[in-house]
C-alpha cells in the first residue's frame, strides 16, 4: 500500500496552488489532485476509507515520492480530526510543509477570495469580527503545533510565502531537498507563473457552492471526476465573481497584527534556511501609509 511521504497542509491563500504545480513538475514527485480533504473525512479511518485513500497514490511511479497538497488540513478548529486521522491512516513517518504569509495579506486575500465567490457578504472590517476563520486560519502556530506533535519538528518545514515568490527556484530546491529528491528547479518550466489568483473566475454559489465545498464531495466525489471535466463544467455553469472587496481600515489592520503577532516567533525555528518571516511594522506602514 502506497501512502504519502509528505503533506503540504496550507496555509490557505499562501501560495499552495503554485507550490502544487511546481512540485508536480518534478519527475520524482507524485501528487494526486490538490485540495482533496481526504484525511478530514470520518470515513478515512474505516477499512474502506483507508483503501480509498491509498488508491489516490496507486499511480506513483518507481522511484517517485508520493505526497499530497491540501489546505483543509490546516484549518483549525474546522479540521480538528485531521491530525488524528493522519496518525491512524498514514502513521507518523512523513514530512509536513506549511506555507505561511504575512498575516494581514493572508486575511485580506482570504476575504477577497470568499467575497468574490459570494460566501461572505460583510466587508472585511465587519467580517474580521463576525467570521472567526479569517483569523483562525492565520494563527499559524496553533495550526502547525498538532503536526509537530505528531511527526516531530525535524520533519516539519515552514515556508514563508514572501520568500517563495521572491526567490522561487532557491526556495524550491530547499523544499526538494527536504522531501528527499534532487533539486531540479533550474530545469523546471513555468517558474515565472503564479496560480489561483483571486480574480474574475467562475464561482459556485447557492446549492452548487455548498455541494462542491462540502467535505463529503471533496473526499468522495471529487476524486472520481476528472479535473478536465470539472473545469469544462465550471466554464459552462458557474457565474463570474463579484467586484473587488474594499481594503481594510487602519483599525482592522491593527487588529489583525495584534491578534496574530504572538503566533510568529515560534515559527522561526521551523523555517530552516528559508528566512526571514515578515516585518509587521513594515506591513502596517504599507497598509496605512505611515
Amino acid at each position: 500500500m502506497t501512502l504519502p511521504q509528505f503533506l503540504v497542509i496550507g496555509a490557505m491563500k499562501a501560495g499552495s496552488t503554485t507550490l502544487y504545480e511546481d512540485l508536480r513538475s518534478h519527475p520524482s514527485i507524485y501528487l494526486p489532485e490538490k485540495e482533496l480533504d481526504s484525511l478530514g473525512a470520518e470515513e478515512v479511518v474505516t477499512p474502506r476509507g483507508r483503501a480509498r485513500y491509498a488508491r489516490l497514490f496507486a499511480s506513483t511511479g518507481s522511484g517517485q515520492v508520493p505526497g499530497q497538497v491540501s489546505t483543509p488540513y490546516a484549518k483549525l478548529p474546522d479540521s480538528a480530526r485531521t491530525v488524528e486521522h493522519a496518525a491512524q491512516v498514514v502513521g507518523g513517518d512523513f514530512k509536513v510543509i506549511y506555507l505561511v504569509r504575512d498575516p494581514v495579506d493572508r486575511v485580506v486575500s482570504h476575504h477577497r477570495h470568499e467575497w468574490s465567490r459570494g460566501r461572505l457578504r460583510d466587508p472585511l472590517d465587519l467580517a474580521v469580527h463576525n467570521t472567526p476563520r479569517l483569523l483562525n486560519y492565520t494563527r499559524y502556530t496553533m495550526q502547525i503545533t498538532p503536526w509537530v506533535d505528531l511527526v516531530g519538528s525535524d520533519r516539519v518545514r515552514v515556508v514563508p510565502f514572501e520568500r517563495y515568490v521572491a526567490d522561487r527556484a532557491t526556495v524550491l530546491d530547499t523544499i526538494f531537498s527536504f522531501i528527499g529528491v534532487d533539486g531540479l528547479s533550474a530545469t523546471l518550466t513555468g517558474l515565472d507563473r503564479a496560480h489561483n489568483r483571486t480574480g474574475h473566475v467562475p464561482v459556485a454559489s447557492g446549492r452548487v457552492g455548498r455541494l462542491v465545498r462540502s467535505r463529503r464531495y471533496r473526499s468522495l466525489v471529487r476524486p472520481l471526476v476528472p479535473e478536465r471535466v470539472r473545469r469544462l463544467g465550471a466554464r459552462s455553469l458557474l457565474s463570474t465573481d463579484r467586484p473587488r472587496a474594499a481594503d481594510p481600515s487602519p483599525a482592522t489592520v491593527d487588529l489583525i497584527i495584534q491578534e496574530t503577532a504572538q503566533e510568529l516567533p515560534p515559527l522561526q525555528d521551523l523555517c530552516g534556511d528559508v528566512q526571514p518571516l515578515w516585518d509587521l511594522t513594515a506591513t502596517r506602514r504599507r497598509y496605512l501609509g505611515d
